[in-house]
């Protein structure tokens, strides 16, 4: 654009019409600092105007300046001038070249926006052209390496910043970075008072539009901190294998102790039991009669008394040696299951006048046949002790789980009429030593024990619901798969 003397415009050119939206008509002939200068700097306008006439000196005559300018919609921009005067007969033309340059403050904008985040950021960053010449350094790297800015710009990264290896040699971190166009390795670097430092390094390779390399941006964190967690974690699992190896022997030795312990218990009372009550019951049918009433009730409690003991003790032991054993399932008929733990109690079937009845088709298990056995004899024992309404017991055996619904386990329900299992006993009878009835009721406390640890061991378990009617349902079950079973705690 052109303006004379008084500061109107002579000439507008169409990117002035397209910056300050005022068209050429509208413009020419009316002043400058009506159009393009905000309100705050007209004053300064005609002052420089004065002076330049005056003196022939003025601030923006051949040179750039950058100012602020105003659309005619009034938002302000910024604006880069440069004023050539121009001699016309007596007076003077000014010429005046405007460039906008609002995309360039944006862009100078973000990357002031873009160093300041830099150099806020707790990673050293560093940018190096496509010759390794360090041409940003941020205050992180100036923490993570003892190199200040002004002592690396300019120069070669690596002729100050050895690299050595950790994860990655330096080579083939570079191959891969100008193969892939970036990087991420650990490496041991070090710091310029000469000591190492682990750093995890993340690159990139910068290209034009060409494809051509430019420069690098690597980001570096220490990782002194993880390194020596990982290494104190490595300690403490080696320090824990030891301790569980060392941990482990014991229990060992103690269960083998155990072990050697119970079975002398078990021997060494056995007998002594089996002869007090074969003398207590041979003294009850010789000389039974010449003893009173309390005498031959207590007589009828010792004898009572031994069996209980000599039964306890075969229990224990049998619980022991399923747990400290080992064996190997195998499929079988649940109907066998059934025969051999029904054939053990052919004669107390036969002394109560019992009534067992199997519903429905039993599966097939994959268990060791012996305690799959042990466990259903003992939930048969369980429920024959009980009667309902003074007749025999009726007991019956059914499949688990009902035919129809899916289930990762299978086994046996067994119902009987017996009196229940009150709710907050429900647990607790399946714990060792722990009854639910009264010890009027034959048994060692240690049967639905024995039940639920065979279950468990094949991937089962065992629990008991109350049976409709009156009664309680015994579940117990075993994985649908064959598995390893047995082994000591």
């Amino acid at each position: 654009m052109s303006i004379d003397e008084q500061g109107t415009i002579l000439e507008w050119n169409p990117q002035a019409e397209s910056v300050f939206g005022w068209s050429r008509k509208e413009a020419v002939g009316r002043k400058l600092k009506e159009t393009i200068i905000p309100p705050s700097f007209r004053d300064l306008h005609e002052e420089g105007l004065r002076r330049f006439l005056t003196s022939g000196e003025g601030p923006y005559l051949n040179r750039r300046v950058e100012l602020v300018a105003q659309h005619k919609n009034g938002h302000q921009l910024p604006v880069e001038i440069s004023i050539s005067p121009l001699r016309v007969g007596k007076r003077y033309e000014f010429n005046a070249f405007l460039h906008d340059i609002r995309a360039r403050k944006a862009s100078e904008a973000q990357i002031r926006f873009h160093a300041w985040l830099l150099a806020m950021v707790h990673d050293a960053v560093v940018s190096a052209n496509d010759r390794f010449v360090v041409t940003f350094w941020n205050p992180a790297a100036e923490r993570l390496y003892g190199w200040t800015e002004d002592e690396v710009l300019g120069r070669r990264l690596f002729d100050f910043l050895p690299t050595e290896v950790l994860g990655a040699t330096p080579r083939s971190a570079l191959r891969r970075l100008v193969k892939t166009g970036e990087f991420r390795g650990e490496f041991l670097q070090r710091r310029k008072d000469g000591r190492i430092v682990p750093v995890e390094v993340t690159a990139m390779v910068l290209r034009d539009a060409r494809r051509h390399v430019t420069g690098y941006v690597c980001v570096g964190r220490d990782i002194s901190s993880r390194k020596e967690a990982e290494a104190a974690l490595v300690r403490a699992q080696v320090e824990l294998e030891d301790r569980v190896r060392e941990r482990t022997a014991q229990l060992s030795s103690t269960n083998r102790d155990l072990q050697t312990l119970l079975h002398a218990i078990s021997h060494d009372l056995t007998e002594p039991l089996r002869t007090i009550e074969s003398f207590g019951q041979l003294l009850r049918e010789r000389h039974g009669r010449e003893l009173a009433a309390e005498g031959r009730h207590l007589l009828h409690r010792m004898v009572r008394a031994a069996d209980r003991l000599r039964r306890f003790l075969g229990d224990i032991t049998l619980l022991s040696r399923f747990r400290s054993g080992e064996c190997r399932a195998r499929e079988v008929d649940g109907h066998e299951v059934v025969s051999l733990a029904l054939a053990r109690l052919e004669e107390r079937i036969r002394q109560t006048g019992a009534k067992i009845s199997v519903r429905g088709q039993l599966p097939r298990l994959a268990v060791e046949p012996t305690w799959a056995t042990e466990a259903l004899y003992n939930l048969l024992s369980n429920a024959l002790k009980f009667t309902h309404g003074g007749r025999p017991p009726e007991v019956e055996v059914g499949p688990y789980p009902p035919v129809g619904l899916p289930s990762p386990t299978v086994g046996f329900v067994v119902r009987d009429r017996g009196p229940g299992v009150p709710d907050d006993l429900k647990e607790r009878i399946f714990m060792l030593f722990q009854r639910g009835v009264d010890r009027e009721v034959e048994g060692t406390g240690a049967g639905l024990a024995i039940v639920r640890q065979v279950a468990e061991r094949h991937g089962g378990s065992a629990w008991v619901h109350p049976r409709v009617g009156g009664g309680s349902e015994f579940y117990v079950t075993f994985a649908a798969h064959r598995r390893r079973v047995g082994g000591g705690d």
